[in-house]
Protein backbone atom coordinates (compact mmCIF):
# COMPACT_ATOMS: atom_id res chain seq x y z
CA UNK A 1 0.00 0.00 0.00
CA UNK A 2 1.45 3.28 -0.95
CA UNK A 3 1.98 5.65 1.83
CA UNK A 4 0.48 9.20 1.59
CA UNK A 5 1.87 12.86 1.64
CA UNK A 6 1.90 13.58 4.83
CA UNK A 7 1.99 17.44 6.16
CA UNK A 8 5.22 17.91 6.23
CA UNK A 9 5.96 17.06 2.87
CA UNK A 10 2.88 18.98 1.48
CA UNK A 11 4.38 22.15 3.39
CA UNK A 12 7.72 21.75 1.26
CA UNK A 13 5.84 21.56 -1.92
CA UNK A 14 4.03 24.31 -1.50
CA UNK A 15 6.59 26.84 -0.10
CA UNK A 16 8.78 25.25 -3.35
CA UNK A 17 5.71 26.06 -5.46
CA UNK A 18 5.44 29.84 -4.10
CA UNK A 19 9.44 30.92 -4.11
CA UNK A 20 9.15 29.19 -8.01
CA UNK A 21 6.13 31.49 -8.87
CA UNK A 22 8.23 34.30 -6.71
CA UNK A 23 10.42 33.97 -9.32
CA UNK A 24 8.22 33.70 -12.19
CA UNK A 25 7.22 36.72 -11.03
CA UNK A 26 10.73 38.45 -10.40
CA UNK A 27 11.33 37.21 -14.00
CA UNK A 28 8.38 39.27 -15.63
CA UNK A 29 9.34 42.26 -13.90
CA UNK A 30 13.03 42.28 -15.16
CA UNK A 31 11.65 41.52 -18.72
CA UNK A 32 8.90 44.30 -18.96
CA UNK A 33 12.10 46.42 -17.24
CA UNK A 34 14.41 45.37 -20.22
CA UNK A 35 11.31 46.40 -22.73
CA UNK A 36 10.84 49.59 -21.55
CA UNK A 37 14.04 50.52 -21.61
CA UNK A 38 14.59 48.88 -25.34
CA UNK A 39 11.78 51.26 -26.29
CA UNK A 40 13.24 53.94 -24.58
CA UNK A 41 16.55 53.61 -26.48
CA UNK A 42 14.54 52.75 -30.17
CA UNK A 43 12.87 56.39 -29.50
CA UNK A 44 16.74 58.00 -29.48
CA UNK A 45 18.48 56.11 -32.24
CA UNK A 46 17.39 57.77 -35.34
CA UNK A 47 20.29 59.85 -36.06
CA UNK A 48 22.44 56.93 -35.25
CA UNK A 49 21.00 53.76 -36.39
CA UNK A 50 20.90 52.04 -40.05
CA UNK A 51 17.59 52.70 -41.16
CA UNK A 52 14.97 53.89 -38.83
CA UNK A 53 11.51 55.63 -38.93
CA UNK A 54 11.43 59.33 -38.68
CA UNK A 55 8.42 59.92 -36.34
CA UNK A 56 6.90 63.57 -37.39
CA UNK A 57 7.90 65.40 -34.40
CA UNK A 58 11.86 64.00 -35.69
CA UNK A 59 12.05 65.22 -38.75
CA UNK A 60 13.07 69.06 -37.94
CA UNK A 61 15.23 67.59 -35.40
CA UNK A 62 17.34 65.31 -37.47
CA UNK A 63 17.74 67.09 -40.47
CA UNK A 64 18.71 70.32 -38.48
CA UNK A 65 21.70 67.75 -37.87
CA UNK A 66 22.03 66.74 -40.97
CA UNK A 67 22.52 69.84 -42.25
CA UNK A 68 25.10 71.10 -40.07
CA UNK A 69 27.13 67.75 -39.84
CA UNK A 70 27.12 65.66 -43.15
CA UNK A 71 29.05 66.55 -46.08
CA UNK A 72 27.84 69.71 -48.12
CA UNK A 73 27.32 67.92 -50.98
CA UNK A 74 23.30 67.45 -51.28
CA UNK A 75 21.22 65.66 -53.97
CA UNK A 76 17.59 65.59 -54.18
CA UNK A 77 14.55 63.89 -56.20
CA UNK A 78 11.84 65.80 -55.77
CA UNK A 79 8.05 63.71 -56.79
CA UNK A 80 5.39 66.43 -55.00
CA UNK A 81 6.31 70.25 -54.24
CA UNK A 82 5.96 71.47 -50.49
CA UNK A 83 5.14 68.25 -48.89
CA UNK A 84 7.06 69.06 -45.83
CA UNK A 85 7.21 72.98 -45.49
CA UNK A 86 8.60 73.48 -42.15
CA UNK A 87 11.53 71.16 -43.00
CA UNK A 88 12.15 72.63 -46.57
CA UNK A 89 12.08 76.35 -45.42
CA UNK A 90 14.71 74.86 -42.36
CA UNK A 91 16.77 73.65 -45.60
CA UNK A 92 16.69 76.70 -47.49
CA UNK A 93 17.54 78.48 -44.98
CA UNK A 94 20.94 77.19 -44.11
CA UNK A 95 21.81 76.08 -47.87
CA UNK A 96 21.13 79.79 -48.04
CA UNK A 97 23.72 80.56 -45.56
CA UNK A 98 25.72 78.21 -46.49
CA UNK A 99 26.59 79.92 -49.88
CA UNK A 100 27.05 79.01 -53.03
CA UNK A 101 30.84 78.64 -52.98
CA UNK A 102 30.08 76.06 -49.70
CA UNK A 103 27.53 73.82 -51.10
CA UNK A 104 26.69 71.58 -54.22
CA UNK A 105 23.31 71.59 -54.33
CA UNK A 106 21.83 69.51 -57.34
CA UNK A 107 17.53 68.68 -57.62
CA UNK A 108 16.06 66.80 -60.26
CA UNK A 109 11.99 67.61 -60.74
CA UNK A 110 9.33 66.30 -62.66
CA UNK A 111 8.35 67.85 -65.63
CA UNK A 112 4.90 66.74 -65.21
CA UNK A 113 4.87 68.15 -61.68
CA UNK A 114 5.59 71.62 -63.20
CA UNK A 115 2.53 72.81 -64.00
CA UNK A 116 1.49 75.35 -62.14
CA UNK A 117 2.96 79.11 -61.03
CA UNK A 118 3.42 77.76 -57.68
CA UNK A 119 5.71 75.13 -58.80
CA UNK A 120 7.35 77.42 -61.05
CA UNK A 121 7.81 79.71 -58.29
CA UNK A 122 9.17 77.06 -55.96
CA UNK A 123 11.99 76.03 -58.62
CA UNK A 124 13.30 79.25 -59.36
CA UNK A 125 13.60 80.10 -55.53
CA UNK A 126 15.69 77.16 -54.91
CA UNK A 127 17.65 78.70 -58.39
CA UNK A 128 18.16 81.81 -56.77
CA UNK A 129 20.53 80.26 -53.75
CA UNK A 130 22.50 78.32 -56.61
CA UNK A 131 20.43 75.02 -56.83
CA UNK A 132 21.62 72.89 -59.93
CA UNK A 133 18.10 71.92 -61.59
CA UNK A 134 17.15 69.00 -63.85
CA UNK A 135 13.73 67.31 -64.73
CA UNK A 136 12.69 64.24 -66.04
CA UNK A 137 9.60 63.47 -67.27
CA UNK A 138 8.33 62.00 -64.36
CA UNK A 139 10.01 61.07 -60.70
CA UNK A 140 9.20 57.45 -60.09
CA UNK A 141 9.88 59.26 -55.70
CA UNK A 142 11.51 61.73 -53.71
CA UNK A 143 14.60 61.43 -51.26
CA UNK A 144 17.66 63.47 -50.48
CA UNK A 145 21.40 62.24 -50.21
CA UNK A 146 23.67 64.48 -47.56
CA UNK A 147 26.58 63.84 -48.81
CA UNK A 148 27.86 60.27 -47.91
CA UNK A 149 26.14 60.50 -44.48
CA UNK A 150 22.60 59.50 -44.72
CA UNK A 151 19.40 59.51 -46.95
CA UNK A 152 16.29 60.54 -46.33
CA UNK A 153 13.47 58.58 -47.99
CA UNK A 154 9.69 57.42 -48.33
CA UNK A 155 9.39 53.71 -46.12
CA UNK A 156 8.09 52.52 -49.45
CA UNK A 157 9.54 53.60 -52.84
CA UNK A 158 7.01 55.98 -54.87
CA UNK A 159 4.88 55.91 -51.52
CA UNK A 160 5.23 59.28 -50.68
CA UNK A 161 2.51 58.68 -47.54
CA UNK A 162 4.48 55.88 -45.77
CA UNK A 163 6.41 58.50 -43.38
CA UNK A 164 9.80 58.82 -44.02
CA UNK A 165 13.29 57.06 -43.00
CA UNK A 166 16.47 57.80 -42.36
CA UNK A 167 19.11 55.40 -43.83
CA UNK A 168 22.71 55.13 -42.55
CA UNK A 169 23.67 52.16 -44.44
CA UNK A 170 26.51 52.60 -46.60
CA UNK A 171 26.21 50.17 -49.15
CA UNK A 172 22.22 51.96 -49.43
CA UNK A 173 23.80 55.16 -49.50
CA UNK A 174 26.11 54.65 -52.31
CA UNK A 175 23.26 52.80 -54.53
CA UNK A 176 20.71 55.88 -53.76
CA UNK A 177 23.50 58.08 -55.21
CA UNK A 178 24.35 56.00 -58.51
CA UNK A 179 20.65 55.67 -59.40
CA UNK A 180 20.68 60.14 -58.47
CA UNK A 181 23.87 60.36 -60.77
CA UNK A 182 22.39 57.91 -63.46
CA UNK A 183 19.37 60.55 -63.98
CA UNK A 184 20.78 63.69 -63.70
CA UNK A 185 22.78 62.51 -66.66
CA UNK A 186 19.73 61.28 -68.44
CA UNK A 187 17.58 64.54 -67.47
CA UNK A 188 17.44 67.98 -68.98
CA UNK A 189 17.96 71.40 -67.68
CA UNK A 190 15.44 73.47 -66.38
CA UNK A 191 15.36 76.30 -68.54
CA UNK A 192 16.29 79.88 -66.07
CA UNK A 193 13.65 81.68 -65.31
CA UNK A 194 13.97 84.44 -68.02
CA UNK A 195 14.62 81.91 -71.02
CA UNK A 196 11.04 80.64 -70.18
CA UNK A 197 9.17 84.54 -69.46
CA UNK A 198 10.91 84.80 -72.97
CA UNK A 199 9.44 82.09 -74.55
CA UNK A 200 5.95 83.18 -72.83
CA UNK A 201 6.17 86.17 -73.87
CA UNK A 202 6.36 85.04 -77.93
CA UNK A 203 3.52 82.33 -77.53
CA UNK A 204 1.54 85.44 -75.61
CA UNK A 205 1.60 87.52 -78.49
CA UNK A 206 1.08 84.69 -80.61
CA UNK A 207 -2.06 83.48 -78.57
CA UNK A 208 -2.87 87.07 -78.92
CA UNK A 209 -3.00 87.51 -82.71
CA UNK A 210 -5.00 84.30 -82.51
CA UNK A 211 -7.85 86.59 -81.25
CA UNK A 212 -7.56 84.36 -77.62
CA UNK A 213 -9.21 86.53 -74.93
CA UNK A 214 -6.87 86.88 -71.94
CA UNK A 215 -9.03 83.85 -70.41
CA UNK A 216 -8.30 81.78 -72.81
CA UNK A 217 -4.67 82.88 -73.13
CA UNK A 218 -3.99 82.04 -69.10
CA UNK A 219 -5.41 78.41 -69.66
CA UNK A 220 -3.09 78.11 -72.62
CA UNK A 221 0.03 79.07 -71.01
CA UNK A 222 -0.79 77.90 -67.19
CA UNK A 223 -0.84 81.57 -66.04
CA UNK A 224 -3.33 83.88 -63.90
CA UNK A 225 -5.61 86.09 -65.42
CA UNK A 226 -3.84 89.18 -63.91
CA UNK A 227 -0.70 87.75 -64.98
CA UNK A 228 -1.38 87.85 -68.32
CA UNK A 229 -2.72 91.38 -68.45
CA UNK A 230 0.21 92.33 -67.01
CA UNK A 231 2.57 90.87 -69.44
CA UNK A 232 0.37 92.51 -71.71
CA UNK A 233 0.80 95.68 -70.30
CA UNK A 234 4.60 95.45 -69.84
CA UNK A 235 4.67 94.51 -73.50
CA UNK A 236 2.91 97.70 -74.91
CA UNK A 237 5.01 100.05 -72.65
CA UNK A 238 8.31 98.23 -74.49
CA UNK A 239 7.48 98.23 -77.89
CA UNK A 240 5.56 101.85 -77.39
CA UNK A 241 2.11 101.07 -78.48
CA UNK A 242 -1.06 101.72 -77.32
CA UNK A 243 -3.14 98.93 -78.50
CA UNK A 244 -2.85 95.31 -78.56
CA UNK A 245 -3.11 95.61 -82.58
CA UNK A 246 0.09 97.51 -82.53
CA UNK A 247 1.95 95.19 -80.26
CA UNK A 248 1.45 92.12 -82.79
CA UNK A 249 2.67 94.83 -85.59
CA UNK A 250 5.34 95.86 -83.56
CA UNK A 251 6.47 92.30 -82.31
CA UNK A 252 5.91 91.18 -86.24
CA UNK A 253 8.04 93.90 -87.62
CA UNK A 254 10.64 92.87 -84.68
CA UNK A 255 11.03 89.29 -86.32
CA UNK A 256 8.95 88.23 -83.21
CA UNK A 257 12.67 87.20 -82.00
CA UNK A 258 14.00 88.16 -78.27
CA UNK A 259 12.57 91.68 -78.37
CA UNK A 260 9.38 90.78 -77.65
CA UNK A 261 11.39 89.81 -74.11
CA UNK A 262 11.10 92.63 -71.73
CA UNK A 263 13.52 93.23 -68.97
Amino acid sequence: MTQGVTGPKLERLAAHLDRQEQHLDDARTELHAVRDTLTTLAAQLPVDSPNVVIEADEIMIILARLLRHAAPVFRSMVRRFESLPAAEELAYTRLREMGRENAQVRAIYPADGLDSTEAWAHVDRWADIGEDQRMMASTPTEFTIFGSDAVISPGRWGDLDSGYVIIRDALHIAAFTAYFEAQWAQSNPIPSAHARTRSQDRALVELLGMGLKDEGIARHLGLGVRTVRRRVAALMAHHNVETRYQLGEAVARAGAGDRTTIG
